[in-house]
């Protein structure tokens, strides 16, 4: 198993633990909430955009948020060939970051990208570090907070890019981070928000939800679903489709084929110990245009 990967399933572990048996400490910290931080960001956003849109509010954290993805087989993701810091060195062209995100790269060069749910209350930043945990307990500014930020596994590559890419965020009682995607368990949800908008530094995204389930961190032993990176053969991504499918609570009819690129949401759960909620979804094609999903 990859050092580092290792390293970052057994810190989320205890951050999960440490949740749990710490509440008093964690509903603290959430009381400091970073959507302040995060609402400063959304401005700047905004006013690079071509039409502005009210950002997407939510209420303050209320309590303890807990945490976000890791799957025990790790092993079993599909790798890339370059660490986290030299593939990004690599491919980021800084004079093709779209201009409404110059200005927060800036601030931080952890900041990936941008992901928002129109109508809900997800609308925030995307980080990613050679740290895969870093983001679990620091706001964008690098301060410690319970809250953390939407995070990129650090397998996966924003700019080629993986077939696969992977996110993580806290389930926040106050439905903060990702405390709000476990409300596409319900199909009626998932009517009224099927599309899911997450942009690069250098590309704008459209995606639209093709399942949700309920998972969990299973060990290398057990059956399950497993996060992967990147179908380097057909076969690899039908193992793989066979588990969204298995697991999904309801048909979307949405078709998937490989080659397709795909935008994985995770967040903790709790019908199950180490569970998972999971939103599949599949990058929009270039024949597809985003009205063929809105109802």
């Amino acid at each position: 198993m990859n050092k580092k990967l290792t390293i970052f399933l057994v810190t989320v572990v205890i951050v999960c633990f440490a949740g749990a048996a710490y509440y008093p400490i964690h509903y603290l910290m959430e009381k400091h909430s970073n959507e302040e931080e995060i609402e400063e960001l959304r401005a700047i956003r905004r006013g690079y955009q071509k039409t502005d849109s009210p950002a997407q509010e939510g209420s303050a954290p209320e309590s303890a948020g807990r945490s976000a993805l890791s799957d025990n087989q790790a092993e079993e993701k599909a790798g890339m060939a370059l660490p986290y810091s030299e593939k990004k060195k690599e491919v980021l062209d800084t004079d093709r970051i779209l201009p409404q995100y110059r200005e927060i790269y800036e601030l931080n060069h952890d900041f990936i990208g941008w992901l928002t749910i129109p109508d809900t209350i997800i609308d925030y930043p995307v980080m990613q570090s050679e740290d895969n945990a870093y983001y679990l307990n620091h706001d964008f500014y690098k301060r410690s907070n319970a809250n953390g930020e939407l995070l990129l596994d650090n397998m996966c590559d924003a700019y080629t890019p993986s077939y696969n890419l992977i996110i993580a965020g806290h389930h926040m009682r106050s439905g903060a981070m990702f405390g709000k995607i476990i409300d596409y368990q319900e199909e009626e949800f998932w009517r009224g928000h099927k599309l899911v908008q997450f942009d690069t530094l250098m590309q704008e995204g459209t995606y639209v939800v093709t399942a949700a389930f309920y998972s969990a961190d299973y060990a290398a032993s057990e059956p399950g679903f497993r996060y992967y990176v990147v179908f380097e053969e057909e076969d690899g991504y039908e193992d793989w489709m066979r588990q969204v499918r298995e697991n999904q609570l309801y048909d979307t009819g949405i078709d998937c084929r490989f080659g397709d690129e795909f935008l994985t949401l995770s967040t903790c759960a709790y019908q199950r110990e180490n569970g998972r909620f999971v939103v599949i979804a599949r990058k929009l094609r270039d024949e597809e245009d985003v009205q063929e999903f809105q109802e």
